[in-house]
């Protein structure tokens, strides 16, 4: 019975058979060797994948911070450590504003 479940993927498309081996775990190299298919491929069709799991906001992201997500990785790990809640964060990143406004008040006294 083992035999015709491979034999019923091996007959699928590359496409179908690139998200079963990533349902399975398979690191993405080892698709794209299985299957002799370029890693943009591979990368295209697991984003499908991570969409198909309702993780399409994350494969978003990524596209927007890719550059910069070992910031991004730094940063998270920082908020971790130091504890700090969501109202901090958002406090902590008004400073700059404030900092402008308090340069400016000063600039209009000197």
């Amino acid at each position: 019975m083992r035999i015709k479940k491979k034999e019923k993927l091996a007959s699928k498309s590359d496409y179908a058979q690139a998200l079963k081996m990533f349902k399975d775990g398979q690191p993405l190299t080892d698709v794209a060797i299985e299957l002799d298919i370029d890693a943009t491929t591979v990368m295209s069709y697991y984003e499908d994948y991570l969409k198909l799991l309702n993780m399409g906001r994350l494969v978003t992201i990524y596209h927007e911070v890719k550059d910069d997500l070992p910031i991004f990785i730094r940063l998270y790990g920082r908020i971790k450590k130091e504890g700090l809640s969501k109202s901090q964060i958002v406090e902590f990143l008004k400073t700059p504003n404030r900092l402008l406004d308090l340069k400016k008040r000063v600039d209009l006294f000197y």
